[in-house]
């Protein structure tokens, strides 16, 4: 860790990104007020260029400081969140916290994250457990164990609900992920190649080959709007082509190999079966996936196409 790391505020700095989603980002900062201790935290709002304006959101009050900063265009969930990054850098804050803006904090959330890396120097990325909102009582994601080179992933289901431990895994999801400023800062921040999807898991990897450990606090809860953030179509070609990504980026050639063929065959049988059920455009999806992953285009190339319906 870096030299300066006692210099740092006890302070958390909340980065929570907004693109057409004003509702959902207004009950999350309204549940932050809610729940967490405004002591503790401040928030950076990034607007991601949403078509509508966000001057209701401009109008309320919260106990906590935020700061709200728009976009001229969509950059993207990482460029967005590195934005948020830099200003907690530049804040002497000791952590950041990554929030979705369709989650609902129900506890201190904050507090809890912040007391597992306090209390544990090899760990550096820590995550909440995420809770469908439809259905409060149901695992989402806590984290995952992956087998990269394998293309195989297991999903933590069964841990202590109600425990203080922290789980060790590979990563966990971008919804709900605080880390170390000075890890950070060590690492790089996310890679905004990926856009969105991915490069949370591309983070924690860099983070566990840093040294640092990644895990999920198991008796923490957010309720996440799973699936509200983007059309389908665009949703599996990000997935798609990132997935392709993040192999070639992080595995060596043979690993990348087999592991990219894996991801191409199921892309194929998906593209075939939406094909057959009619439906064309997520049929798209998965080739120009692939295709555009081939050919280098990377960050926010064919989001506009996808976002059209």
């Amino acid at each position: 860790m870096s030299a300066g790391a006692d210099d740092l505020r006890d302070h958390v700095v909340v980065v929570v990104v907004n693109f057409n989603g004003l509702h959902d980002t207004i009950e999350c900062l309204q549940s932050l007020a809610m729940h967490c201790d405004p002591r503790q935290f401040s928030v950076v709002l990034i607007d991601n260029a949403s078509s509508a304006p966000i001057d209701e959101l401009r109008a309320l009050t919260f106990p906590f400081e935020l700061d709200v900063r728009t976009n001229a265009f969509n950059e993207g969930f990482a460029a967005a969140c590195n934005t948020g990054i830099r200003g907690a850098v530049a804040n002497r804050s000791r952590y950041v916290l990554l929030l979705n803006n369709d989650t609902v904090v129900v506890d201190d959330v904050i507090s809890a994250l912040k007391g597992v890396l306090d209390a544990d120097a090899c760990l550096g990325i820590v995550g909440a457990v995420n809770y469908y909102h439809s259905l409060p009582a149901e695992v989402w994601c806590a984290g995952v164990r992956a087998d990269f080179a394998a293309d195989r992933f297991d999903s933590v289901k069964s841990f202590d609900r109600t425990g203080n431990k922290a789980v060790r895994v590979d990563w966990v999801p971008g919804s709900s992920l605080m880390a170390r400023t000075e890890l950070l800062q060590e690492i790089g921040l996310l890679d905004e190649k990926y856009f969105v999807y991915w490069e949370e898991v591309d983070l924690c990897l860099r983070a566990r080959r840093n040294g640092s450990e990644v895990a999920f606090a198991e008796g923490t809860r957010i309720l996440h709007k799973v699936g509200r953030s983007s059309p389908n179509a665009l949703k599996e070609y990000l997935r798609t082509r990132n997935k392709l990504y993040f192999y070639r980026k992080n595995l060596v050639i043979a690993q990348f190999f087999r592991a990219s063929l894996r991801v191409v065959a199921k892309a194929l049988l998906r593209s075939i079966y939406n094909v057959m059920v009619f439906r064309p455009r997520l049929a798209v999806a998965y080739l120009v996936g692939i295709v555009d992953f081939l050919q280098g285009r990377m960050g926010s190339q064919r989001v506009e196409f996808f976002l059209k319906r």
